[in-house]
């Protein structure tokens, strides 16, 4: 079996920055929440951030030079939560950003030549960290698919 190829640092830069502007317009970021992050969080909640996770690859190529590929990222909720409802409602706003981006019927412009098919959940929504303090992350696993032309 041939191992897919990485895509290129270069590109998932690229994919990196149009999808926090998409992500950002989610209509219902949570109170307290301006607007998402990359890859930072502060010490306290409530905030949001989104990273790229391994195994960004070429799915598929062809001989033409098209190819299809796949972006994994994660969104990270950061609350201070009070009870249980609270840690539910935390999980609750990543499944409904899951939705949300199943749902679209346009997606971000991830550049020349590349045509976003997909963005959907890969996972269901959990507690990834729990500080000293009491913050604690949730975490929901995502995926974005697309085709590059040739």
């Amino acid at each position: 079996m041939v191992e897919p190829t990485p895509l290129s640092v270069a590109e998932q830069t690229q994919i990196s920055r149009a999808l926090i502007i998409w992500l950002n317009s989610f209509p219902e970021l949570p109170a307290g929440v301006k607007k998402l992050s990359f890859q930072s969080l502060p010490k306290a909640g409530p905030a949001m951030s989104m990273g790229g996770l391994a195994g960004a690859v070429k799915t598929a190529e062809y001989i033409d030079g098209s190819y299809e590929a796949q972006y994994p990222f994660a969104i990270v909720y950061r609350v201070l939560p009070k009870d249980d409802n609270a840690r539910l409602n935390a999980q609750s706003i990543l499944n409904d950003f899951g939705e949300w981006m199943e749902q679209q019927a346009a997606f971000p412009n991830i550049g020349a030549g590349r045509i976003v098919t997909e963005v959907s959940r890969t996972s269901t929504p959990g507690l990834a960290y729990r500080d000293d303090a009491g913050n604690e992350d949730y975490q929901g696993l995502y995926v974005l698919k697309y085709e590059q032309e040739g």
